[in-house]
Order: C-alpha cells, then sequence, then structure tokens
C-alpha cells in the first residue's frame, strides 16, 4: 500500500514564458494501487481541497469500498488539516469541490451506492451525489439526482439566493427528469441551500448534446456552455458542422432562457469554460473545423483531424468580436480559463502537439502534457510552457483552481515520475499529481538591505556583533556571508545575523546577505565593510603617526599628526560598535568636541590610505 506523504519539493529552476516566469513550487502525486480517473482541485479561503477517487483503502478515514471520494483538506503551505472518505460499497467519484464560505462547501460527485454515506437512496445505475459538509468535514446533508438510466455530472455553481444549479448529460427521462428529447441531452437543476428541487429544465433536442459549465453573470443569470448538433427541441440557433458546435445557453435564475446562440464551423467544435470580462465573454473550446467562425486551425482539420484549442471574445449581444486557434498538430483541448487583472488571459489545458504554438513537451509521442497558454486582450499569444514527464498527463473540466493572478493550483495524473513530475508513483499505476505554479516574476525575491550594525569593533571588549536587515519582500529565508571567512564564526537566524569574532583577526571584514524563495535567490546585497581591531592598550597608534590628548579627558581630544599627512578619516564608536563620529583628516590637528557624550570608553581608527591604527579614548565625568 501507498503511505500518504506530504512533502513540498522545492525546485530551483527557472521557467521561461517569454515575460512570464512560472516554477512549480509544490507538487504531491496521491493515488493507490490501481489507476486514477478522477481528481479535482478546489481554492479555500486559507488552503486547498484535493480530491480524487479511491480505489483501495490506503489506510484513509471512512473508507467503503470500492471507490470512494477522498477528500483532503490543507492549509496554504499544503500540510493535512484531515482528511476523509465519503461514498458506499459501489463506485463512488468526486466530479468538482465547490467551496460557499468558511465553514461550507459542496462536493459534487456520482455515485452507484445505494448504503454507507448515501442514505438518500438512487434511481439506478450513476446518480448525481450531492454533499454539503461542514468545516470539519462532517456531512450536513446529502441528496443524489437522476433518473433510472446513466447520469453523467458536468458542472455545480452556487446562485446569488444561496442555493445551487447543476448541469448534467442525461440518457432518458424518469426519476427527477421529466423531459428527454433523445440521444444525450442536458438537465439542469436548480435547488434551494439544503438540497431540495425548486426547478428542473431539459435543454436540447433528438440529437447529441451537452452542456459542459456554467458561470453566474452579473445579471445574476445562469451562463451554460457546451455543444448541440442539430437545431430543433430547445435549440433556436443553427449549428453549422456536421457533428456539433459550441452552444451558449442563457436561463433567468427561474429556467426561463434569454438567449442562445451556437458557433463554429462544418466539422465539430465543443465549448468548455466561459469567462465574462468588461464588454461580453471569452470562451475556450475545442476545434476540428476551419472555416465558418473558425480560421487558423494549426492540424488537418475536419474527419480524422486535429483538434485545436478555440478562443472566442464575443460582445454582450453575442457577436464574435475575435477568435483565436492555438495550439500545433496534435491534440489540444482546454479545461480551464482565467482572466488578469491586467486584461491578460491564461488557458490551461492538455496537448499532444509539439510543434505550432506549442514547444517544450515533455512527453512521449501521442501523450499529453499540461499546457499553459498566455494571451492577451485582443488573444495574441504572449507564452506558453508545458507541465509534465514523459509519460500522459492530462487534465480534468475542474482541475484548475485560481489562487491569484500569479499562483494557480492544478490536479492532473501521470503514470510515470519523470520531467517534472517529481513525486513517487506506483509502479504500473496511473496517480492523481496535485501542483502549484507561480509567476516567479511577480514573486521574485527581493535583495535586501545593506546590514546595520557595529562598523567598528574591538575584540579585546567585544566577542561577538550582532547585525541586522530589513525584511526583503518575497522572502522564505536569507543567508548570510562574511569575508574573508577567518574573521570571525557567522550565527545567522533569518534577517539577524551575529558575528563571534576571532580575536586575533585585525582588518577589514565584509558581511552581505542575501534573500530566497522558492521561485529562486536574490543577488547579495550591498557589503557593509566593518573594521577590526584587536584594540590592546590605551593607545595602538605609533608615535611616528599621531598623538592623542588628553586621554583621559572631559571636553575634547586633540589627534596630532605627523608629517606628511595621510588621506582618510579618524572614526569613532562606542564599545557596542555605534560609530558616533567621523573626523576628517584635513590637518595636523584635529579636535573632537566631546562635550554632552556620555562618560566611558570609545575607540577610535584612523583609517587611511597607509595606516590602519586604532585605539582607547576614556571620557570622565567633569
Amino acid at each position: 500500500m501507498k503511505k500518504i506523504i506530504f512533502t513540498i519539493i522545492l525546485l530551483y529552476c527557472f521557467i521561461i514564458i517569454n515575460a512570464q516566469n512560472y516554477n512549480i513550487v509544490w507538487q504531491q502525486c496521491l493515488g493507490d494501487e490501481t489507476t486514477t480517473h478522477y481528481h479535482t482541485v478546489a481554492k479555500t479561503s486559507d488552503g486547498f481541497f484535493l480530491a480524487l477517487g479511491l480505489n483501495i483503502d490506503n489506510g484513509t478515514t471512512n473508507y467503503h469500498g470500492s471507490s470512494d471520494i477522498w477528500l483532503i483538506r490543507t492549509d496554504s503551505l499544503h500540510n493535512i488539516l484531515w482528511e476523509k472518505c465519503y461514498g458506499g460499497s459501489d463506485a463512488d467519484n468526486p466530479h468538482k469541490i465547490v467551496t460557499i464560505n468558511d465553514t461550507a462547501s459542496y462536493i459534487y460527485g456520482s455515485t452507484w451506492s445505494v448504503d454507507g454515506d448515501v442514505v438518500s437512496g438512487t434511481y439506478g445505475f450513476n446518480d448525481v451525489w450531492v454533499i454539503k459538509i461542514n468545516g470539519q468535514g462532517d456531512i450536513l446533508w446529502e441528496q443524489t439526482y437522476g433518473s433510472p438510466y446513466y447520469e453523467e455530472p458536468k458542472d455545480l455553481v452556487v446562485t446569488p439566493d444561496g442555493g445551487f444549479v447543476f448541469t448534467n448529460r442525461v440518457g432518458s427521462d424518469g426519476g427527477d427528469i421529466s423531459q428527454y428529447f433523445g440521444q444525450f441531452d442536458v438537465w439542469m437543476c436548480k435547488c434551494d441551500a439544503d438540497g431540495n428541487i425548486e426547478w428542473e429544465k431539459t435543454l436540447g433536442n433528438e440529437g447529441m448534446d451537452n452542456g459542459v459549465s456554467m458561470i453566474i453573470n452579473k445579471k445574476g443569470n445562469i451562463l451554460m456552455i457546451g455543444a448541440v448538433q442539430w437545431p430543433g427541441g430547445m435549440v433556436t440557433c443553427n449549428p453549422h458542422g456536421e457533428i456539433g458546435n459550441v452552444w451558449l445557453v442563457e436561463l433567468d435564475m427561474q429556467g426561463n432562457i434569454v438567449w442562445q446562440e451556437c458557433y463554429g464551423g462544418s466539422y465539430y467544435e465543443g465549448g468548455m469554460k466561459i469567462l465574462e470580462v468588461n464588454n461580453g465573454y471569452i470562451f475556450a473550446a475545442f476545434a476540428r473545423s476551419n472555416d465558418g467562425d473558425v480560421s487558423g486551425h494549426h492540424g488537418p482539420s475536419g474527419p480524422g483531424g486535429t483538434i485545436d484549442i478555440w478562443i472566442v471574445k464575443i460582445d454582450t449581444q453575442g457577436e464574435i468580436i475575435w477568435q483565436k486557434c492555438l495550439g500545433g498538430t496534435g491534440y489540444d483541448v482546454p479545461y480551464a480559463i482565467f482572466n488578469s487583472s491586467n486584461g491578460d488571459i491564461l488557458v490551461f489545458s492538455h496537448t499532444t502537439s509539439n510543434d505550432g504554438d506549442v514547444s517544450g513537451n515533455n512527453s512521449n509521442p501521442g501523450t499529453n502534457d499540461v499546457w499553459l497558454a498566455r494571451i492577451d486582450s485582443n488573444g495574441v499569444l504572449l507564452g506558453q510552457h508545458c507541465f509534465g514527464g514523459r509519460g500522459d498527463e492530462y487534465l480534468n473540466n475542474h482541475s484548475v483552481a485560481r489562487i491569484n493572478d500569479f499562483r494557480y493550483i492544478i490536479s492532473s495524473r501521470t503514470p510515470h515520475s519523470s520531467g517534472n513530475v517529481q513525486c513517487s508513483i506506483t509502479p504500473l499505476d496511473t496517480d492523481a499529481w496535485f501542483f502549484e505554479i507561480k509567476d516567479c516574476d511577480f514573486y521574485a525575491p527581493a535583495i535586501p538591505a545593506m546590514p546595520e550594525g557595529p562598523v567598528d569593533v574591538c575584540t579585546v571588549t567585544t566577542i561577538q556583533s550582532t547585525y541586522n536587515t530589513q525584511p526583503a519582500v518575497n522572502s522564505h529565508g536569507y543567508v548570510w556571508e562574511i569575508t574573508p571567512v577567518t574573521a570571525g564564526i557567522l550565527d545567522q537566524d533569518s534577517t539577524m545575523a551575529t558575528v563571534i569574532w576571532d580575536t586575533s583577526f585585525k582588518g577589514t571584514a565584509g558581511l552581505r546577505v542575501f534573500n530566497f524563495n522558492d521561485c529562486g535567490s536574490s543577488a547579495w546585497s550591498e557589503t557593509l565593510d566593518i573594521n577590526v581591531e584587536t584594540c590592546i592598550g590605551i593607545n595602538e597608534m605609533e608615535e611616528t603617526f599621531a598623538i592623542v590628548y588628553p586621554n583621559p579627558t572631559h571636553d575634547y581630544v586633540v589627534f596630532e599628526l605627523k608629517k606628511p599627512l595621510p588621506s582618510g578619516k579618524i572614526f569613532i564608536s562606542d564599545l557596542t560598535g555605534r560609530r558616533v563620529a567621523i573626523i576628517p583628516i584635513t590637518g595636523e590637528k584635529l579636535v573632537w568636541d566631546t562635550r554632552g557624550l556620555q562618560a566611558g570608553v570609545y575607540l577610535y581608527t584612523l583609517n587611511c590610505t597607509k595606516y590602519l591604527r586604532s585605539g582607547k579614548l576614556i571620557l570622565s565625568n567633569h
């Protein structure tokens, strides 16, 4: 059996996406001794949900048998807070985790079970299963939905009234489904916060119809994207393709259709994700056509052709503003799309291509890498990167969660530990691969400020000195350096470092620091130069260089230098190393006014072009 091991893997490599610099900063492989087909990820206010279908008891909590939904709650550093299985003795699988607030979430999945946690029963075969849990993973309620036939869960979103709406692909009526047109239809179901059905609606016609994902738009309506094959039934737009086109449908919160539209070419396009922008919408689809609404397809189109990612911007009336095909001559399918605060669009997909727009694919020919493409607000490709190993890494419909504009967490699947996949995989198995990426141009560790602390040190009175640097932006830690190493022993602790001086060292020591995080390290700070003397005796200056008097003193000290005068300065500090005066060498006699200073021992250093000499001064009370 696999042991559950959560280890933060810091990969200090720099991955360039033109102006973007994305690093995998954490990853974890999870699964059992069978192939993992279902995996999803979600962001919470203070951490993450990781979920997958678990087929064998891994020593997990509440495992029931067959396939269970295994949910893992972590903090923002990916440490496990709790984990739990949900299901019965038959097959139960997760499709999406939806956070409602800090204390409640929905698990949206499917079940064949009629026991264990599934107390609401099923209509037969595979039903939609919605579970509401609290912040500790306890079930608040659970409910199944569907018909006597097979249900295929697609998406669930929370509605403004506190309830939720979900879509499901169905092949029959009966049970909760009141209407069925033929082949495959889209079934939309609106429920209150307790899981009670408020209304349900079948969308489609006698052909093959699909509703893949939804959003709630600014008007508070439901906007669904998917695919439709033929006009007729509930379909009032006219698909161009032989197999189907992208289908957008807007409904109000009572289930009434506000508008719908079809997009595509003469063969087959299917909508995957949609997001709302300031002046309309942008949707991500897959495309096999290279005519009609579609242009710029990279590979052979039509039957037997390749698949491109198709990104389309439409206005609020549904008219196309621009469209763009992304990919290569392989199969490229989008599963997530996000807009950044600067207007750029990030598209997450998996790809078998390694040409066209795609480069750096880690996988063997014919298998997938996870692919990230970044485009600007006009569809111009800004950069791209592949993540994966030699095996087949691909996404599901709810595989990517945004932490912010510059950080994302991704769930994939992988059969090999190779390339970017650096976690342990069960031999001859396929596991869920969870990983977090950062834009390291944004998270680059800043250069620390020059250290602060004593710059004149007398080792006979000062065994050690403490130095600090101001906290630097994007820091996970600091590394300090003293040169030469013979000057002393360095004891460092984050923004503070202590030098334990070697009493035999005499000269100038340099102290500097750099900042690091999971994106790499900064350059060194500026070097702080430290004058180090042994300070043996009251006056170390040779008489041929200077006379210092009176010593002890009350109000003033005279430094009398012999000709030829050196160029330099006299530095004066207290016994803590705090500098109290700097006297430029401008003549044979230099006077230092000591009035206002506390009585005690002070150190002076003549630092000039030819000499470095030090001594002590004693200031007494009047």
